[in-house]
């Protein structure tokens, strides 16, 4: 509902309802606008639209009370008139409106629920009362974008046109309808059921196992081996057909219960050959370093998917955040590795993803197959990049860290970031062991606990980080 809007005017009551909205019709009637799905608009205005509900958020769980009853105020991509409430506007009438927003939404979906917003579109899950079944609708709303040759309804028309190029593929939802709802852009592509990257990674992380507990570990090593393997496999395919993902995130990849990864978001993606004006490389400071921008298409994508998989086991690329060299990140990622006992091939794998130093697709496939779990190394065996740099806080004092794996906790200039290094719950573990402040698989409060991202829970958080440089004689 506050995706698009400009600005919103809450009035005093019906009369000052009424008084603004009829002064600003011919003052901003020449103006175009995204149309705002939520609201009603006012006779043939682009600009003005209206709704009756709650002006702050999430009070009694979104309940508007009324003398004659209760009911939700809805968060839904079309204008629900509350039974309770008559429009003070009689002259704003379908027939002066020649409305037809609710014709294909109300007409063909039920239960059309919110998945993710933006200003360009939202995601929905819907049930396609035609087919009978569950889908999810993607929307482009008009007058947004980058530019003027990459809107995000150009952009969802691109992705629509990918999703049917590639179906055979079947590394990407099937396209199953496109229209228009006013002038909103709408793609209905068949609901996959699998798990987000972060979900997967909450269940199959080492970082809640003991790294000397090696049977629970190998099992989940071979399940992570198993996805990537079918992720560089998916790599060669998408790149063999000379399509570039570009927009490469753990919200955009599901992964089925076979293992397998579908690309679910490619609005950002584009083919080599294309004719297009302008390219734009979809940032994200987690999954890239600045060396990304000196590779060519296709291994900046792998480049990004390298620091993917390094997130699925370790979360060390959280420290891209302060050090975009990468050479943090992979110092984490190389403790945890040794700490955990896992093969210096899926080490070197990765580390050939981010750098671009490999030739094909195939060359990081066979490192997969030489790895063994658990392996018995040397410490010297891996290449050491050490962490020699001061730490810097946000008000300027710099402190130097003795422990490795404490200044990685340390490192992240916002502790509170979601982002933290998940890494550190098992030494964070062995640090208050002997005070009982962490169980092995949860911090406990009241109310929450901290999952394996540290997600939750931030009184805990906050505690953790007081009694680390309290009680600790790594830091000076």
């Amino acid at each position: 509902s506050e995706s698009g809007k400009f600005m919103t005017i809450y009035p005093f009551n019906k009369v000052e309802f009424t008084k603004i909205v009829r002064e600003l019709y011919p003052l901003l009637k020449k103006y175009n606008g995204p149309y705002i799905l939520s609201d009603k608009r006012y006779l043939d205005s682009k600009v003005i639209y209206y709704r009756y509900g709650i002006i702050t958020s999430k009070i009694d769980n979104n309940i508007m009370k009324f003398p004659e009853g209760e009911l939700e105020d809805k968060r839904v991509p079309f204008y629900i008139q509350p039974k309770y409430v008559n429009d003070p506007l009689e002259e704003n009438t379908p027939s002066n409106l020649n409305d037809s927003t609710e014709n294909i939404l109300t007409t063909n979906y039920k239960d059309i629920e919110a998945i993710h917003f933006s200003n360009g579109g939202g995601i929905y899950k819907a049930f396609n009362l035609k087919k009978q079944k569950n889908v999810i609708l993607k929307e482009a709303r008009p007058y947004i974008g980058i530019s003027t040759d990459n809107t995000s309804i150009s952009c969802r028309k691109r992705e629509a046109a990918i999703f049917e190029k590639i179906e055979y593929l079947k590394l990407t939802p099937k396209l199953n309808s496109k229209f228009y709802e006013w002038e909103h852009y709408f793609i209905e592509v068949e609901k996959i059921e699998g798990s987000t990257i972060s979900e997967f990674t909450q269940k199959h992380t080492l970082v809640m196992e003991k790294e000397t507990d090696h049977l629970v570990n190998k099992k989940k090593i071979q399940v992570f081996l198993l996805f990537t393997r079918n992720l560089l496999v998916a790599l060669k395919k998408i790149q063999s057909v000379g399509l570039v993902i570009n927009d490469i995130s753990e919200n955009n990849i599901l992964i089925t219960a076979d293992f397998r990864p579908i690309f679910i978001d490619l609005e950002d993606a584009y083919f080599l050959d294309e004719n297009v004006s302008v390219r734009f490389d979809i940032a994200n400071q987690y999954f890239e370093d600045n060396k990304k921008e000196k590779l060519l298409d296709f291994k900046k994508d792998t480049h990004k998917l390298g620091y993917l998989l390094m997130s699925m086991l370790s979360n060390s690329n959280s420290l891209l955040k302060k050090d975009t060299s990468g050479e943090q990140a992979l110092s984490s990622f190389l403790y945890f590795c040794k700490l955990y006992r896992i093969d210096p091939n899926l080490f070197q794998m990765i580390k050939l993803m981010i750098s671009g130093n490999y030739n094909n697709i195939d060359e990081l496939s066979e490192l997969i197959e030489r790895i063994e779990y658990p392996y018995k190394y040397n410490l010297d065996e891996f290449e050491d990049i050490s962490i020699n740099k001061p730490i810097v806080f946000n008000e300027g004092k710099i402190v130097s860290i003795d422990s490795f794996g404490l200044s990685l906790l340390i490192y992240c200039d916002n502790y509170i970031d979601k982002k933290i290094l998940n890494i550190e719950l098992s030494i964070l573990e062995k640090l208050f062991e002997e005070d009982n402040l962490i169980e092995i698989n949860r911090i406990i409060s009241s109310k929450e606990f901290v999952g394996p991202s540290l997600d939750g829970g931030r009184l805990e958080e906050i505690y953790i980080y007081i009694y680390l440089l309290v009680k600790t004689n790594d830091i000076k």
